[in-house]
């Protein structure tokens, strides 16, 4: 054996020393911790004063097991969180006197456990505590108990009674689990009258509850609170419980506008609602299996997500004209439903409304249904008729998967399928160039979803809404032109397109969801049109390729994760219409410099995140409010000055004279930048047009859009601009008849002289027809040309 040396054993002692010294540092308490192991048991020292501790840990050693009322000299008071969990010999188990709370998850799943004895002492017993202890036949809550926590008892399922002590106010439940949910054994149980509330789920799933008495102190019911109480054939509520009432073993609210719960084995076959119902609450109906007819009132507005989910007797409803939704999974499972009558009332139908109803045959969407959700008719594999109306704009994903419509080869056109004007699904195996057919209004859910080898897609103008997941993962497209008509692009839309290069958005979409362009891992260039306010949350999430990305002064917020992993995206310029940014925006992107303006949120942004901020540049007209915003690659020299003089002003139209000039010299930008022309207050801004007057006297549309007040569109080129409220009507003249007296001589001369020197002012088609040799100035040179052209020496 080798000695150590010298130095291993002088780092060996520095190293015990240190712990020497970090161990006297801790209280005495933290070192009780640290050592608390007593036989079987790990513990925590809860007080050193009062001696008390918890036990924390237990080795499972045993089948039959007295917990000692102390350990170390330390009294045992709790059982900690998760102290015997998964003990799974453990079979019966006696809890000391001294004990007087016991912790969540304490006992669960110690799954042969059919014993325990729990003392007067113990007052709280925390949730999920016997969760999963599926050999439990029987539990004896102590009187000091006051609250039935969340999962207590859940997944016990061979506990089949239970007596509540009369101290307990409250039965607890949540989404995750009610304090009885899943236990199948349970065949009655008695609420004491000191019981206020009966939480989620608190009784979910007792498949052998058979009936429920409710006294008059239950106050609050919460939702789902018998769902899946498949055996349940009354809820009695006692006359005088102010909240709730019963009538023939069905549960209402007090004033019977609520229906709560129809217990799912009454044994009728058929039902009539009574009148003074408004609403049928979630899931009232589901699962009872006897009832093959209802009769729902015109008094009900309001049927709640899965009312009648599972009713597998049901053959026919009607739902009256006072219903305008079709919520969630409301018949879902209806396997004998063969017909369903839908009333012009009803605006949306939610998602698996109508899942699996194998036996529905056809169904006719009435006018005036804007929306049906994913899966809402998937696997009604006996329909085979479907009529859909202009006004759906929305269908969700699989919304006729595998119907009898779906699976008719018949029915699809060159592997895409149709309904109405409505492109539900292509073929995966789509490939190359495809053409959407003339008049789709819109691309549904995931409709392309996984076609790899498409490459091209051609939309017409009258589509006007592209679904969540249209184009996902369809890795092969390369381009895409999005038409004018379009007005939503739903989320994750062209999720993992990596061919996709460019992107331009029209003006028309006013949203686009999250994720929409997300690993698009060749998209290197974006134009978002201004109809949109905010980029939602990782809408190009790992773009890695994206360099440039416009943003229109109309957004005013960038989402959580925008631009994370944007690798190749150096640079942005943020208008100062933004004042929003999420969290993690341009993480781990090549994000440097934000370009900005001056006092913006861009600039506060920029210097909190550690960018280089440099300001945009804005030349104003003071006077006229008329501004230019000179791009970053392009910004002015000094001393640029942006004169505007107003010509005309009309109430249909206002004439400016627009020019740029650097130390007095008049000049043209070096590259396209924007313009902002402001709105009179007695113009609609949404109905005005600005042009530009060229020299030959034509005039172009600039394409202008209305932003907050302005008139804002894009030149490389300044000369007389025309404001209008509408269509401009165009002036008529001809080159050199200055004073329009149709004739072309020395007068003319005279008032292009007067107008050159400050003496008359010309409105816009003057200034047209003085400048005769088209160099954008009215001069001596244009009164000659114009004398010359009098003699026959010129023709102009």
């Amino acid at each position: 054996m080798k000695k150590k040396s010298k130095t291993s054993r002088k780092r060996m002692l520095s190293v015990l020393l240190a712990l020497a010294m970090v161990l006297s540092a801790l209280p005495l308490t933290a070192l009780s911790a640290l050592a608390a192991t007593s036989g079987d048991f790990k513990y925590a020292v809860l007080s050193e004063t009062d001696k008390t501790c918890e036990i924390t840990d237990y080795t499972c050693s045993t089948t039959e097991l007295t917990i000692p009322s102390e350990l170390n000299g330390y009294t045992v008071t709790k059982i900690g969180e998760d102290a015997f969990g998964y003990c799974r010999a453990l079979k019966s188990v006696t809890i000391p006197n001294s004990v007087t709370s016991i912790g969540e998850y304490a006992f669960r799943y110690c799954t042969s456990l059919t014993r325990i004895t729990i003392p007067d002492s113990v007052t709280s017993i925390e949730d999920f505590a016997f969760a999963g202890c599926t050999s439990l036949t029987s539990v004896t809550i102590p009187d000091g108990v006051t609250v039935i926590s969340n999962g207590i008892f859940g997944g016990c399922s061979s506990l089949a009674s239970i007596v509540i002590p009369d101290g307990v106010t409250a039965i607890e439940g949540s989404t995750y689990g009610g304090a009885f949910s899943d236990c199948t054994s349970l065949t009655s149980i008695t609420i004491p009258n000191s019981v206020t509330s009966i939480g989620e789920n608190a009784f979910g799933y007792c498949t052998s509850l058979t009936s429920i008495v409710l006294p008059n102190s239950v106050t609050k019911i919460g939702d789902y609170a018998f769902s899946g109480c498949t055996s349940l054939t009354s809820i009695e509520v006692a006359s005088d419980n102010p909240k709730y009432a019963s009538e023939n073993g069905v549960l209402f609210n007090k004033e019977k506008t609520v229906l709560m719960i129809y217990p799912a084995a009454k044994p009728e076959t058929s039902y009539a609602i009574p009148s003074s119902v408004e609403s049928i609450s979630d899931s009232a109906f589901a699962n009872c299996t006897s009832l093959t007819s209802i009769t729902i009132p015109n008094s009900v507005v309001e049927i709640g997500m899965g009312s009648f989910r599972n009713c597998v007797s049901f053959t026919n409803i009607t739902i009256p004209d006072s219903v305008t939704s079709i919520c969630n999974n409301t018949f879902e499972g209806c396997s004998s439903l063969t017909s369903v009558t839908l009333p012009i009332s009803v605006t949306s139908i939610g998602k698996k409304a109508f899942y699996d109803c194998s036996s529905l045959t056809s169904i006719s969407i009435p006018d005036g249904v804007t929306s049906i959700g994913g899966y809402a008719f998937w696997s009604c594999d006996s329909l085979a008729s479907i009529t859909l109306p202009d006004s759906v704009t929305s269908i969700g994903a699989s919304a006729f998967g595998y119907t009898a419509y779906y699976n008719n080869e018949n029915n699809w056109e060159n592997d895409v399928l149709y309904i109405g004007n409505h492109l539900i699904k292509a073929k995966t195996t789509i490939s190359g160039e495809y053409i959407v057919k003339a008049g789709t209004k819109t691309i549904t859910s995931d409709a392309f979803y996984g076609c790899s080898s498409l490459t091209d897609i051609t939309l017409p103008n009258s589509v006007t809404i592209i679904s969540e997941g249209a184009f996902y993962g369809c890795t092969s497209l390369i381009s895409i032109t999005i038409p004018d008509s379009v007005t939503s692009i739903g989320g994750s839309a062209f999720y993992s397109c990596t061919a996709l290069t460019s992107v331009i958005i029209p003006d028309s979409v006013t949203s686009i969801g999250s994720c929409t362009f997300e690993n698009c891992t060749s998209l290197a260039y974006v134009v978002l049109g201004n109809g949109m306010t905010s980029i939602a949350g990782s809408l190009f999430y790992n773009c890695n390729a994206l360099k440039n990305v416009t943003i229109p002064d109309s957004v005013t917020s960038i989402g959580i994760q925008a631009f994370y992993d944007c690798t190749s995206l150096t640079s942005i310029t943020l208008p100062d219409s933004v004042t929003s940014i999420g969290n993690y925006a341009f993480r781990d992107s090549g994000l440097t410099t934000i370009y900005g303006y001056a006092g913006s949120y861009a600039e506060t942004y920029a210097g909190e995140n550690g960018y280089t901020f440099i300001a945009l540049d804005l030349v104003k007209n003071d006077e006229t409010d008329v501004s230019v915003v000179f791009p970053s690659e392009n910004l002015p020299a000094e001393n640029t000055v942006l004169n505007v003089e107003k010509l005309s002003a009309e109430e249909n139209a206002i004439t400016y004279d627009i020019t740029l000039t650097v130390n007095g010299e008049v000049t043209q930008p070096a590259s396209a930048v924007t313009v902002k022309i402001p709105v009179p207050e007695a113009m609609d801004g949404a109905q005005c047009k600005v042009y530009r007057q060229e020299t030959n006297g034509t005039y172009t549309d600039m394409q202008a859009t209305y932003q907050n007040g302005y008139m804002v569109f894009t030149t490389d080129h300044f000369s007389i601009y025309v404001l209008t409220a509408g269509e401009l009507e165009i002036p008529t003249y001809t080159l050199g008849d200055v004073n329009g007296d149709e004739k072309v001589n020395a007068v003319d001369a005279r008032w292009v002289l007067q107008a050159s020197s400050g003496a008359r002012t010309f409105d816009a088609t003057q200034t047209a027809a003085a400048d005769v040799n088209g160099d954008g100035k009215i001069n001596a040179v244009d009164a000659r040309w114009i004398l010359q052209a009098a003699s026959g020496a010129r023709v102009l």
